[in-house]
């Protein structure tokens, strides 16, 4: 006999459907781009059949709403490049602006893309990337080519171009195409604020932008609040999106909060218990896509089904028989293996074999500052504590041109460090967006912090009493 579980789900508007989910997750309305003689082929797989139920698996789709003011993340800035420095192919595909500030001295052109992915992929169906082009970009960006349920053929107003510059009066303003119509003569100038923090001063600051997603069935339109600032130093811009997508359901007689970004790169949520918070939730609870929550004793897999965020899913898998045999690259879970050369001396490197020791990883890149930064914060890790205690390993992005082990060696890195960028390398299931990111697992290989940075690694060492 089938079994179906009912779950109540409450939104503070409306109520939500529940449907029956076939068993494989990763074909959920998904399609693979594929490389082939003819160029790029999009192929869709069936959708979900809401008649149709499975024993033991179900799938909660969940709506969100969308509100103004700082999301769980805070108020998160994002710094690009301005178009000046693109290449001649991206800028081809960005809008061709109309009626440029001309009383403005030392003007800057920008255009952000709200996601590079549709970017990149409606740009070569429209011939203006070459093949090459987008499966280059694809490489380097780590896009899943096999999941594709968020894009679209269809051309969608997905970047939002801003000018900035100075006025007469010696002002640093900035103009945004606000109804995306590729036309700055009906946008009004603002004043670049900087130092803003208090959330209602950022909103304020804020104007609400034309943009379009896809919805994985439709294109959506709505609007993107975006906030630009001043750097401190007045010689760069910053731009942060101050709204949240947010909803409430009930499983198991317990209520559940959902929140997330209305802009997200990573197209993050948190699943919380439902009360009052006065704080950021913190990072070791973000549940990126096809990570895992635990909902009253179940395991529910995330899977975004839009573009913005508006549509989630919410598939049950099956439960482990011990909590800790579920693999995923969060907290609380067994991390996934990793295997590769030392760069310095090509031995065997193994995340299995340090099994009864803290073992702290790093994802990093050659070309990132951040990354370099915390190397003496690593170092100091490794030399306070014996090997029988701490291990490090470092993955590296590898931007050197092949000179990875001089850079290594210049930057007296005397733990272990494997090139993710060999393809003997195995670090499958970390799917790593951003550098530094930053695993500590215990004894028994179970991740129990994330991304920690500066002194954190130093005082979680010490909080948990590892031997020196």
């Amino acid at each position: 006999m089938n079994k179906i579980v009912t779950v109540s789900i409450v939104v503070l508007i409306f109520n939500l459907p529940i449907f029956a989910q076939t068993k494989k997750l990763n074909n959920l309305n998904s399609a693979e781009i594929s490389n082939n003689k003819k160029g790029l082929s999009l192929k869709r797989n069936p959708g979900i059949d809401a008649k149709k139920s499975i024993d033991n698996s179900d799938t909660i789709e969940i709506s969100l709403e969308k509100a103004e003011g700082f999301g769980p993340n805070g108020n998160s800035s994002h710094v690009i490049a301005p178009k000046s420095s693109m290449d001649s192919l991206e800028l081809a595909a960005f809008p061709k602006m109309k009626n440029i500030p001309n009383t403005l001295s030392n003007v800057v052109e920008y255009c952000f893309h709200l996601n590079r992915f549709q970017f990149f992929y409606q740009n070569y169906r429209k011939g203006v990337f070459p093949k090459d082009y987008f499966f280059k970009e694809a490489a380097r960006q780590k896009w899943n080519l096999k999941d594709t349920i968020r894009l679209t053929e269809k051309e969608l107003k997905n970047t939002i171009s801003i000018a900035t510059g100075v006025n007469s009066e010696g002002n640093s303003v900035c103009i945004i195409d606000s109804q995306n119509n590729d036309d700055f003569s009906d946008d009004v100038f603002k004043i670049l604020l900087s130092n803003v923090y208090k959330q209602d001063d950022v909103v304020s600051n804020s104007l609400s932008i034309d943009v379009e997603a896809f919805n994985g069935e439709s294109v959506k339109k709505e609007k993107q609040l975006m906030f630009v600032e001043l750097s401190r130093d007045k010689k760069a811009v910053s731009f942060s999106f101050p709204q949240f997508r947010y909803g409430r359901f009930k499983y198991k007689n317990k209520s559940y909060l959902i929140s997330g970004e209305s802009y997200s790169y990573f197209q993050s949520i948190y699943v919380l218990e439902d009360k009052p918070y006065f704080s950021s939730p913190g990072r070791d609870k973000e549940i990126k896509p096809f990570q895992f929550v635990e909902l009253g004793g179940d395991y529910f897999q995330y899977i975004p089904k839009s573009q913005n965020s508006e549509k989630i899913l919410l598939q049950k898998v099956p439960r482990p028989e011990e909590k800790s045999l579920l693999v995923s690259n969060q907290v609380e879970m067994v991390a996934p293996n990793i295997k590769g050369l030392n760069i310095l001396n090509d031995s065997n490197i193994s995340l299995k074999s340090t099994k009864g020791k803290y073992v702290f990883i790093d994802f990093w890149s050659t070309s990132c500052g951040p990354c370099i930064a915390e190397f003496p914060n690593i170092k100091e890790a490794y030399e306070k504590y014996d090997r029988s205690q701490l291990e490090i390993i470092g993955i590296v992005d590898d931007r050197t041109g092949g000179k990875i082990k001089e850079f290594i060696q210049s930057k007296n890195l005397i733990w272990p460090n494997i090139n993710m960028n060999i393809k003997s390398t195995v670090i499958q299931g970390y799917d790593i967006k951003s550098y530094p990111t930053t695993y500590l697992i215990d004894p028994n290989g179970i991740i129990i912090a994330t991304n920690l940075r500066g002194s954190e690694l130093l005082n979680k060492l010490l909080s948990l009493k590892v031997k020196e």
